[in-house]
């Protein structure tokens, strides 16, 4: 299997970059959490789902992946009903939503764009120290609030130390911004 290949490969060290392999299950080194997304609102919501689902089961030698991030542009080579070459559908919002998810899950940064025709926005997305810091050092990424109607969920995850954590506050509606306050509840659940 290509599983069992990578394992082999790994352990001799003639691997230098791996492909995603994953889907075969918990305490693998990947576990394929979402059907494959492309760039459509409704397909990133569903990996909010998964990795709600995955909390705890996520972490060092077996990470959540959520999918790859398909910014910039995407579609180069791909089957013709997914669509044609094109810029990502997702708007400059939603873009951040999607790093910022993936980077509070630690979801592993896969990009699923053309990297040689990178814009500088979606550069400037993927590459700030301080979001790549919170995918690669946080730690115990999980839901702490999600409001009935699901207009608004709540992610964070440990940093290093242990007195520090990285906070994500998103909103799954248009209407203005609303404010959200820490309840006694919450922080007893954040730590």
């Amino acid at each position: 299997t290509i599983a069992a290949f990578a394992k082999k490969a790994l352990a001799l060290g003639e691997i230098h970059v791996i492909a995603n392999v994953a889907g075969y299950g918990k305490g693998q080194p990947f576990v394929d959490n979402t059907p494959d997304f492309w760039d459509r609102w409704d397909q990133l919501e569903t990996a909010f789902d998964a990795l709600h689902r995955w909390q705890g089961d996520s972490g060092p030698g077996h990470w959540a992946v959520i999918d790859m991030l398909p910014l910039g542009r995407i579609g180069i080579r791909q089957h013709p009903l997914n669509g044609p070459d094109r810029p990502t559908r997702f708007t400059p919002n939603e873009q951040r939503a999607l790093m910022t998810l993936a980077c509070v899950g630690q979801s592993p940064l896969m990009f699923g764009g053309d990297l040689p025709s990178l814009d500088d926005a979606t550069r400037a997305l993927l590459t700030r120290d301080e979001v790549l810091a919170v995918n690669q050092q946080g730690r115990n990424g999980r839901e702490v609030y999600r409001d009935c109607s699901q207009s608004a969920v709540i992610r964070m995850c440990d940093l290093p130390g242990g007195r520090e954590w990285a906070l994500a506050i998103f909103s799954f509606t248009a209407r203005a911004a609303k404010s959200v306050t820490l309840t006694p509840e919450m922080k007893a659940v954040a730590g």
